[in-house]
């Protein structure tokens, strides 16, 4: 019975392995984690940074400021 397991097994997996070819998915995945990241992290990020720069350089001499400690 073991004996009939392991070749089956044996044989589903020679069947399976692809010897080092294109393959078009890994490349879809990788360009589909890089538009994640870039929609989800970095362009907020960048959005936020701008909003910031624009308020700070906003600021001049006398102008009132609460902190976010709330002093």
């Amino acid at each position: 019975m073991s004996f009939f397991v392991s070749s089956a097994v044996a044989q589903t997996t020679a069947t399976q392995a692809k010897p080092g070819g294109f393959d078009p998915i890994m490349i879809i995945m990788m360009v589909g984690m890089f538009a994640f990241m870039y929609f989800f992290i970095i362009r907020p990020q960048r959005k936020r940074q701008k909003e910031h720069q624009n308020l700070v350089s906003a600021l001049s001499k006398g102008d009132e400021v609460v902190l976010t400690s709330g002093m």
